[in-house]
Formats: C-alpha cells, sequence, structure tokens
C-alpha cells in the first residue's frame, strides 16, 4: 500500500514538473512570435508610409524648373565661337530642352552632336559604357519625369528592390533599372521584380535593362500582362530611343566626357 502511495505522489510530482516546463516554453514562445511580429509589422509601416508619403506628393501641385533663355543664348554663342561646323542639331537640343545640363558644351560634345559624324547606336553604346549605374538610375527618372511622370526615387542602399516609383493619374509603377552592359536579365530577375511589387502593393512595374534579355525572362513579362502585378520590359532599341527623346544632351554630354578621356590630345 505504502509503496502504491508512493508512486502516486512520484507521479504527481512529476507530471507537475512537466506542466511548468510547458508553460514556461509557450510563454518563450508567445515573446519570440510577438517580438518577431513587432519588426515585421515596422518594416512593413515603414515601407507603405514611403508610398503614402509619395502620392501625399503627387496631391501637391509641382512644377518643372524654370527655364533660363540667357543660357541657351550663351550656349549657343560658345557652340559658334568654338567650331563653325556646329551642328544646328545641339542649338535646338538647348533651346527646346527644359532641363538643359548646366553643364557648358565642350568641343568634344559639338562634335559628337552632328549625325555625319556618330550614328545613335554608337553615342548609346559609348554613354552605357561611360555613365555609372547610380547616375544612369536618376537619368532614367528624369527621363520619366519629362514624359509626364511624377517620380519618387528610392535610398541608394537597400532600396527594397525598387529604383524609383512613379505616379500618375492613379497609377503608381515601380521601377527596376539595370545597367548591364555584358551581363543578361534572367527569368529570377523578373520573378524577383514581381515579388518587390507585391511586397509594395503595385500593380505595375517597369525593368528597364542596357543588357540583353533571356527567352524565359521574356515569357514570364509576357504571361504578367494577364495577372497582377504587370511587368514590361523595356530594354535595347525602346530604351535607346527613350533616353535619347529627353535627355540627348546630357547622353551626349556624357559619351563625349568619356571619349576625351580616353583621347585626351
Amino acid at each position: 500500500m505504502i509503496d502504491v502511495l508512493t508512486g502516486m505522489v512520484i507521479a504527481l510530482v512529476v507530471i507537475s514538473l512537466g506542466a511548468a516546463v510547458l508553460r514556461l516554453a509557450l510563454k518563450v514562445f508567445w515573446k519570440v512570435v510577438v517580438l518577431v511580429s513587432g519588426y515585421a509589422s515596422r518594416y512593413i509601416h515603414r515601407n507603405d508610409t514611403s508610398i503614402e508619403q509619395g502620392w501625399r506628393e503627387v496631391r501637391q501641385p509641382m512644377s518643372p524648373p524654370a527655364f533660363d533663355p540667357r543660357f541657351a543664348r550663351e550656349a549657343v554663342g560658345q557652340v559658334n565661337a568654338i567650331s563653325s561646323t556646329a551642328t544646328v542639331s545641339l542649338k535646338t537640343a538647348i533651346l527646346t530642352q527644359p532641363h538643359v545640363s548646366a553643364t557648358r558644351p565642350t568641343k568634344a560634345t559639338v562634335e559628337l552632336a552632328g549625325p555625319a559624324e556618330i550614328s545613335d547606336d554608337v553615342l548609346w553604346r559609348r554613354f552605357t559604357m561611360a555613365v555609372d549605374p547610380i547616375r544612369f538610375e536618376k537619368l532614367v527618372l528624369e527621363a520619366y519625369f519629362r514624359e509626364g511622370f511624377h517620380t519618387k526615387p528610392t535610398k541608394v542602399v537597400n532600396d527594397d528592390g525598387l529604383d524609383g516609383v512613379l505616379f500618375r493619374d492613379s497609377t503608381a509603377i515601380g521601377v527596376q533599372v539595370k545597367r548591364w552592359n555584358r551581363s543578361k536579365v534572367s527569368g529570377p530577375e523578373i520573378i524577383h521584380f514581381v515579388g518587390t511589387l507585391n511586397l509594395h502593393d503595385l500593380e505595375e512595374g517597369h525593368f528597364l535593362t542596357t543588357g540583353k534579355v533571356t527567352a524565359s525572362a521574356r515569357r514570364l513579362a509576357e504571361r504578367s500582362q494577364t495577372r497582377c502585378p504587370r511587368i514590361k520590359v523595356i530594354k535595347g532599341e525602346e530604351l535607346m530611343a527613350f533616353m535619347l527623346k529627353y535627355l540627348r544632351a546630357q547622353i551626349v554630354e556624357i559619351a563625349a566626357s568619356a571619349q576625351s578621356a580616353r583621347n585626351p590630345f
């Protein structure tokens, strides 16, 4: 009889200890869940706030920088003084571009401007080889701005997979820019871009690249047209025409500077 009672007491003690350990484990697990959820909520709220701030900026009146005609006259006069063979195309670009660069044209710029001296393909190749990726991203957003979009760049470091967001009417478009001269855009890059757009609740995205695009990446972009988010891949001649349409003067300047650095004399 005593042995039975002893066994029952030992069993009750073991059960009590087990229940205490289980309660402690549940408390630790719950604290970990709450901690992780808090970090995740702050991360999502931070990104949502960034997008919402972009919408607030869109609702505010926004006017392009004022164009100073005095600079145009000075630039044209300097072009005529540098070379008598300066082409009309450069003068036209300076007079018609409302966001013309503040950098005065150089002799190399004049030589590159004439269609008889260099083709758009050669100009574009020299530009893409010379421009650094961060400046290229800024130029792409500037081209979109001139096309009529309101643009919001993201952080240079830890940009969460987006280089900028475009706003027009009721549409927000995520932008990813790749200045790749040798690498190809493949399927995983498109899949990652889709995930980034979903994270930011964006229904459309533009993927711009100076490099080539694999067949799998093209198929994924085509399939996305009937889904959400929709992906538009802009590359090759389409990207070149888009950039030259709005930023020819700056592209000529960058390409000429690189050419002058390689051939100083």
